[in-house]
């Protein structure tokens, strides 16, 4: 697991254009390996969103590795919302998925083989939030399978709902899984039929 994330991470440094200060959000980021990977090497600020099972592990394995950073917990939120206020003090903040992200502009979104499980309205609204949260020229890095059926019904990559808004960056099969396909994209300012 970890060597396929390592291939990841390589991926993501080698198609996007990173810059000094950035805010990165993973959706679906498991016990937190690929976010150790970009903390170690960039020292960016990153909000991991998962179930509360998958959030205690990535806390306690963050925290382990990680003791000199300020951490977030849900079980320190006051409220369930978080904005750019609340995010400024911390280095890395690990909520669940029904905490509502206000006025914050993210530089990259990330979920890799996780969308895949969701079910299409599930998908929507976190859809939704990316769009709507990211940066004119933030990235999302998008790796999961082509077609699963782990809901009642497909869940087909190529039914997501990207808006018209997005450049096309990367978009190719994953080189050790050939049922996972890899495509970043580049959030842009007008329409751009790519």
């Amino acid at each position: 697991n970890l060597f396929k994330t390592i291939i990841f991470f390589f991926e993501i440094k080698k198609n996007i254009n990173f810059k000094k200060k950035m805010l990165i959000c993973e959706i679906g980021g498991g016990y937190g390996h690929l976010a150790k990977l970009i903390i170690n090497n960039f020292q960016f600020k990153i909000l991991l969103i998962d179930l509360p099972e998958a959030n205690y592990l990535s806390s306690y394995y963050l925290m382990e590795n990680f003791k000199d950073l300020r951490f977030l917990l849900y079980s320190n939120m006051k409220s369930d919302y978080l904005d750019a206020e609340i995010i400024c003090d911390y280095d890395v903040i690990i909520l669940p998925p029904w905490i509502k992200i206000n006025n914050i502009q993210f530089d990259l979104f990330i979920n890799i083989r996780s969308m895949m499980e969701m079910n299409l309205e599930i998908i929507a609204e976190y859809f939704n939030t990316i769009q709507k949260n990211l940066r004119t020229g933030g990235y999302f890095v998008n790796i999961n399978r082509y077609l699963k059926n782990t809901v009642g019904y497909d869940v087909k990559l190529s039914a997501y709902p990207y808006d018209n808004n997005w450049s096309l960056i990367s978009s190719k099969q994953s080189e050790f899984q050939s049922h996972i396909h890899q495509l970043i994209t580049k959030r842009t300012e007008k329409e751009n039929l790519s």
